[in-house]
């Protein structure tokens, strides 16, 4: 019997020690795994840190709360990367803009000088070619005024300084109005236009400019891209509870991979469009802001030399008769 307690003793005893041992062994193997996983996190962490966004921290670890740090950091990591990639396509636009500013502020700038240098310094010009040359100077200064109030009023637009009081406004007036405005350049172009305004009066919420900068601007594109097709078109009509304004013309259009950016600010369309006609890309932006700070929407469809047309909704003020 007393042999019988001591072997069930020293089995217990013998037990016990195994369970302590591996106990041991579990908690230097679990430190030694933690540890390993630290050192994973700061490599990657180093290495992220040298430039290269794409790493992520992979940790297995039997300590939960190591897991949940790498979770945590991955999370944080995407959003830096995703940053970072705004980051630097905000940086190649800021540098895009700083060249299409400078080309497009240089080249009519050094025309007007150009032909204000021959003005003065050429006696054998007769008085008709002075005034040629004058009516040149003027056009690239129109040019020059209308590129720089563009980039103006594009900056307060983002800035929010053009929230001024609404007021009903008769958009088929204002229209008309700025319709006649372009007889000239129409004419010019060799346009012919195709006008459709309805004779139910259309007021929309609106200050005045902000509505004549977004009919000039789709005006103005037509003319600019759309000469080629010999016809401009204008209609104007309701469509619900909206004021539906198109302005279409058959030119050469916008491709279709340009179709989706056509609003983007400095987007020019460069493989649709002729170099000679680019412009900075700032009207169509400035048009979709404008019409967006109205409560609107605008769109864009194109089929090269058939039909290209940018339609703008306004939502429609009603008045007490």
């Amino acid at each position: 019997m007393g042999g019988a307690a001591l072997n069930g003793e020293w089995i217990a005893a013998v037990l016990f020690g195994g369970l302590c041992a591996a106990a041991c062994l579990v908690l230097v193997f679990a430190r030694i795994s933690s540890a390993g996983a630290l050192r994973n996190i700061i490599e990657a962490l180093r290495d992220i840190a040298g430039g290269n966004r794409n790493r992520r921290v992979h940790v297995r670890a039997p300590d939960k709360r190591l897991n949940e740090l790498a979770l945590l950091l991955n999370r944080i990591l995407d959003e830096w990367a995703r940053s970072a990639e705004t980051a630097d396509r905000s940086e190649r636009i800021r540098k895009r803009l700083i060249a299409d500013i400078s080309h497009d502020i240089r080249t009519p700038l050094t025309s007007i000088l150009g032909y204000v240098d021959a003005i003065r310094n050429e006696p054998s010009l007769t008085g008709e070619e002075k005034a040629f040359y004058l009516q040149i100077v003027a056009n690239k200064g129109n040019d020059l005024l209308m590129t720089i109030n563009n980039f103006f009023m594009l900056a307060r637009i983002e800035a929010g300084e053009t929230g001024v009081a609404k007021e009903p406004v008769l958009l088929n007036e204002l229209v008309k109005e700025e319709l006649l405005s372009f007889y000239h350049e129409i004419a010019d172009a060799g346009l012919q236009p195709e006008i459709s305004i309805t004779d139910e009066p259309l007021y929309v919420a609106a200050d005045p400019m902000s509505l004549r900068r977004i009919v000039a601007n789709l005006i103005s594109n037509a003319v600019r891209y759309g000469h080629e097709g010999g016809v401009i078109g204008l209609r104007l009509s309701r469509a619900g509870s909206d004021a539906e304004l198109t302005v279409w013309d058959r030119g050469r259009g916008v491709a279709e991979d340009d179709l989706p950016h056509i609003f983007d600010r400095l987007y020019t369309g460069e493989k649709s469009r002729n170099r000679k006609l680019r412009g900075t890309g700032l009207g169509l932006t400035i048009v979709r802001r404008l019409v967006e700070n109205l409560g609107g929407t605008i769109s864009a469809s194109s089929k090269p030399y058939e039909y290209t047309a940018f339609v703008c909704t306004l939502p429609i003020e009603l008045r007490k008769k």
